[in-house]
């Protein structure tokens, strides 16, 4: 009798944490994710850093054309020339004037530092800028390390982004680009300046202003017409342990969670967050407004906007990111991948 309870308890001890995990699992496994974004690294903190720390040390500049960082450096004052060796390996400071260096092919394997704005045309390579006001990055242009402009940053075709390419006001990069972090509270992706595309110019407004639902709907495979209203929206989130598909042209006012993968197919408004364990395929004209993230990759065909104005979002991969052309999103794009910016082939 004594060894009948013995084994009893040992079976208790054994198998109760596993019914307290499976309890605790029922209970919260319904729940979608909850992404607070109250609380965030600065995504301009190269530039920044840089700058506190380049001003400090320009106070007590004696106009030797030398300046102790970590160790000593060459300065050239850009105010006083406007040509430069093919490869110039000093500290470049603009401070009255535009930066706009000559010749053509110019390799930068120090850092630039600019009070107004900088035209980068004939640039080939550069370590890292810092603009107080607007940059031009020129074509086939390699970045080193990170980019960043307090007004507009534009990127033409064919670059090398490096770390980290941000603004505080608005970023346009052009196709054919590889990044892997990004930051504005407006990126106009596979984008020219002349020619700006934004799905505020089509969207219904009111869509911008639906709370996302927090009633939950468990392993669906699709939401498609049948789980619609007479507005066309589906009126709850969903966690899945399956493949999620979106069919076309439906509101989901909520967010989507997948152990697997997600698939919003073309026309799709979701005004939520996407989370995925697998990879995220955004189709064409879809609209996503909160945030994106996945242990896999995302690809994003054309059209797309991600997040709205005056709200910033956060697209994460662990894996890749691959936009297609005429694309925007409000805020952080970060993958450990590497991230590529396509021209989108029908």
């Amino acid at each position: 009798m004594g060894m009948i309870v013995l084994i009893f308890a040992f079976t208790m001890l054994l198998f109760f944490p596993l019914l307290g995990g499976y309890v605790a699992y029922k209970k919260n496994n319904s729940q979608t994710l909850v992404i607070k974004q109250d609380r965030s690294k600065n995504p301009r903190y190269f530039a920044d850093a840089f700058i506190k720390l380049f001003e400090e040390k320009w106070i007590n500049y004696d106009g030797s054309g030398k300046l102790k960082f970590s160790h000593e450096e060459s300065i050239i004052e850009a105010d006083k020339t406007a040509l430069y060796k093919s490869k110039c390996d000093s500290v470049v400071y603009a401070e009255k004037i535009d930066f706009n260096p000559e010749p053509t092919g110019i390799q930068f394997y120090k850092e630039i530092y600019v009070k107004k704005n900088a035209y980068l045309r004939g640039v080939i390579q550069l370590r890292a800028i810092a603009c107080l006001s607007n940059v031009l990055i020129g074509e086939n242009t390699e970045i080193i390390r990170w980019a960043d402009a307090q007004n507009e940053l534009i990127v033409l075709d064919n670059c090398d982004l490096g770390i980290s390419t941000t603004s505080g006001n608005e970023l346009i990069i052009g196709i054919n680009c590889l990044f892997r972090r990004l930051y504005a509270p407006v990126i106009y992706i596979g984008q020219k300046p002349e020619q700006k595309w934004s799905a505020y110019n089509t969207i219904d407004k009111k869509i911008l202003y639906l709370v996302p639902k927090t009633e939950t709907k468990r392993n669906l495979k699709y939401i498609d017409k049948f789980l619609i209203n007479e507005s066309g929206i589906a009126e709850f989130s969903v966690v899945s342990k399956r493949n999620v598909t979106v069919v076309e042209n439906i509101i989901v006012q909520g967010s989507i969670r997948s152990h697997k993968g997600i698939r919003i197919c073309d026309g799709v408004i979701v005004c939520g967050n996407l989370f995925a364990e697998g990879n995220i395929v955004l189709g064409k004209n879809v609209c996503v407004l909160g945030s994106i993230f996945t242990q896999g990759d995302i690809i994003v065909e054309s059209r797309v906007m991600i997040g709205q104005k005056n709200k910033i979002v956060s697209i994460v991969a662990r894996g890749r990111i691959e936009f297609s052309e005429n694309s925007v999103v409000y805020g952080n794009v970060s993958c450990e991948g590497g991230g590529k910016i396509s021209k989108w082939l029908e």
